[in-house]
């Protein structure tokens, strides 16, 4: 069974310890993150999954072509900073990868604006190999 499918008083705790649940009530039973947001969790979850499992299946999986943009929230619970490079693992392309402000949830870092501007403002600069587009 994959996280998607923990029940509540399982799963909860988990994103709690992540920073994801909100305080309040909202999260409480009939709440409206409860009935908004956890669904769609679980539904991304469940993306996750299905998404680890073709990168890891022989057919279907293997390291992407294109150029990856890799961030990672200074503090993580799930993961240490230096394990960006691993991504490596997954592409052929050039990575870049940032440590940012912030936990597993860190789209509010003040820094994530201008370094996804600045790497796409780099990708549109630089031209594409023959062949590929």
């Amino acid at each position: 069974m994959g996280a998607a499918d923990l029940p509540d008083v399982e799963l909860l705790p988990l994103l709690d310890h992540l920073g994801s649940l909100p305080q309040g009530t909202s999260a409480s039973p009939g709440g409206l993150w409860r009935r908004s947001v956890l669904p769609v969790l679980r539904d991304d979850l469940r993306l996750a999954a299905s998404l680890r499992a073709a990168a890891l299946d022989p057919a279907t999986g293997g390291p992407v072509t294109c150029p990856v943009l890799v961030f990672a929230g200074s503090d993580d619970p799930l993961t240490e900073p230096e394990t960006l490079d691993h991504w490596q693992r997954w592409a052929t392309g050039p990575i870049v990868s940032h440590t940012v402000t912030g936990d597993h949830f860190f789209a509010d870092s003040p820094d994530l604006p201008h370094l996804v501007g600045l790497a796409c403002r780099d990708r549109v600069a630089t031209p594409a190999p023959r062949g590929q587009r």
